[in-house]
């Protein structure tokens, strides 16, 4: 599965972003396919992952590589 990204809207109160309930199944859907590959989230390779990582997107990529 590929990540699954909550539509915040344009602003905020805007009701442009997802429905509570839509972000949240794909939060549970984040985090069901993460908890399903325990490599991913070992604290040690977390870590090093969070301490390399120049920004979020740079993060994102570092996970992805995982």
């Amino acid at each position: 599965m590929t990540q699954q990204t909550i539509n915040v809207g344009t602003t905020a109160n805007s009701a442009t972003g997802d429905p509570i309930r839509t972000a949240f199944t794909k939060v549970n859907a984040n985090f069901t396919e993460l908890y399903a590959k325990p490599e991913y989230i070992s604290k040690t390779s977390l870590k090093a992952v969070v301490a390399a990582s120049s920004s979020f997107a740079d993060f994102q990529s570092r996970i992805a590589a995982l």
